[in-house]
């Protein structure tokens, strides 16, 4: 017998749901049982507890907010033309964490692991990073020191303007 999804189990829980509610003195015991659903389970869900799906998770490094500003600092890189780095996502996300850690003992703010990077990545697929390559030399020739003057100048007001740390 193939184990049942917990997506499977979820749909039971509100078809009991559904029934309870019609019940004026709902026998839940029994409710769980003909659905073959644990009780405790449904009891909780009755009392309003979030199913698993609709619960964060409780292994992520970031919450929703803190993953929301490092989106929008690789936005705010996107909007000067600067490329977001592996190691600028890493980065930040450390800042992030060492900013909100607030414990005073002597414990050390969190980190994220060598594998994060990749996959908030792969939860975020419109951040796409590139690997770096040499620029040609006849590319680098063409270069007017006053268009980069021009691009850093901007670069370093939009930086100070959204408090991007350097």
């Amino acid at each position: 017998m193939a184990a049942e999804s917990s997506m499977d189990i979820e749909d039971r829980i509100l078809e009991a749901i559904e029934k309870i509610s019609c019940e004026e003195e709902p026998n839940i015991a029994a409710i769980a049982h003909n659905l073959k659903l644990p009780e405790h389970h449904l009891r909780a869900r009755l009392k309003e507890r979030q199913s698993l799906h609709q619960r964060p998770a409780s292994n992520w490094k970031l919450s929703l907010d803190q993953e929301l500003s490092l989106c929008q600092y690789l936005n705010s890189l996107d909007e000067i033309g600067l490329p977001a780095r592996c190691q600028h996502i890493g980065s930040y996300a450390n800042e992030i964490l060492a900013h909100a850690h607030h414990d005073t003992s002597s414990t050390s703010a969190p980190t994220i692991s060598r594998m994060w990077t990749g996959r908030f990545l792969q939860r975020h697929p419109k951040y796409l990073i590139r690997e770096k390559k040499t620029l040609d030399v006849k590319r680098k020739q063409v270069h007017d020191i006053n268009d980069l003057n021009i691009w850093f100048d901007r670069y370093k007001s939009i930086r100070d303007e959204k408090g991007i740390f350097s």
